[in-house]
């Protein structure tokens, strides 16, 4: 019996100071914070119910058996929670969302999702200003995100809540997770910019007249054979799909490029977006240097060897 009580004790001990961690980590506290209130919070609730399951009474012993028993299992559950598939998570909240839709009206149809907030839209400005996602900013992001029930996200918000709680769910943000918060950040604010009016460029009063003894240079792809040698400042056409598999064109001039966890990303300064983007390789399905021509067949490879010059 000692031997069940301690090991229950323990038990209890380390439920109840992760569940603490992990309400103030949605809040947005720091490290050392929330490690120290659970601390005090374990230790505090562990007590008492040592205390209940080492007295004379039955009743006393089996409450506190029962409760302990109860705490496992709701933390057995919110780690299960944390730790679903995107496809488990897709489905859960199809399913919030169709049961708030007929609670609200009685309606079995959907409705369309919400478009990002310019609360999500001003803070994903903001983080992406220095090109780096911190802790601190990830945590603030995800304290945001937290103010909106996922079924009335929009698909991009929707993932960037899942892969900030994900990134979060063990209190520490390293370099590959937060790439990837990166690259969601940024096509949370290209949905922003596809909602306003691009402003098409001055067309000239006059056609100019080409010149008679020049030929017009036509564009034609080249094939490049292996990995291709890419150069920064240099103009490129990617054909882009992001998480949602929304596919675009855009012509960037490529910055860098670097590698985290498998993975290989390039940045570089989107002209349809105006502004700085970070590209994941392996959504790039095309990539032509505008200047020669050339093909970019293996990106992922291309990325990687500048990565290592």
């Amino acid at each position: 019996m000692e031997i069940f009580t301690s090991v229950l004790a323990w038990l209890v001990f380390g439920c109840a100071w992760s569940f603490v961690v992990r309400s103030m980590r949605a809040k947005g506290k720091g490290v050392v914070v929330r490690h120290m209130a659970g601390f005090v919070v374990g230790f505090v609730v562990c007590s008492i119910l040592l205390t209940m399951m080492v007295s004379e009474g039955w009743v006393p012993v089996t409450i506190g058996i029962i409760i302990s028993v109860v705490l496992v299992l709701a933390r057995w559950a919110a780690y299960a929670h944390d730790n679903m598939t995107p496809e488990e998570r897709a489905e859960m909240n199809e399913k919030q969302k169709k049961h708030a839709a007929e609670k609200a009206d009685g309606s079995k149809q959907e409705g369309p999702a919400e478009k990002p907030s310019n609360e999500l839209i001003i803070l994903a400005k903001f983080i992406l200003e220095d090109d780096k996602v911190e802790q601190k900013e990830a945590e603030q992001l995800l304290e945001l995100l937290n103010c909106t029930p996922p079924y009335l996200m929009d698909p991009v918000t929707r993932t960037l809540f899942q892969a900030t709680d994900h990134a979060l769910s063990d209190g520490v943000l390293d370099k590959a997770e937060a790439d990837e918060i990166r690259v969601l950040l940024g096509e949370v604010c290209d949905l922003e910019l596809e909602r306003k009016v691009m402003p098409e460029p001055a067309k000239p009063k006059y056609k100019p007249k080409k010149p008679a003894n020049k030929k017009e240079k036509s564009f034609n792809p080249k094939p490049s054979r292996g990995v291709s040698e890419l150069h920064s400042g240099d103009v490129y056409e990617l054909t882009y799909f992001d998480a949602n598999f929304n596919v675009s064109i855009r012509k960037v001039d490529f910055r860098s490029a670097r590698g985290s966890n498998g993975r290989q990303y390039m940045d570089a300064y989107c002209h349809e977006r105006r502004a700085l983007r970070t590209f994941r390789g392996d959504r790039i399905e095309s990539m032509v240097n505008c200047k020669t021509g050339e093909v970019i067949e293996s990106v992922e490879k291309s990325l990687a060897a500048f990565n290592r010059h």
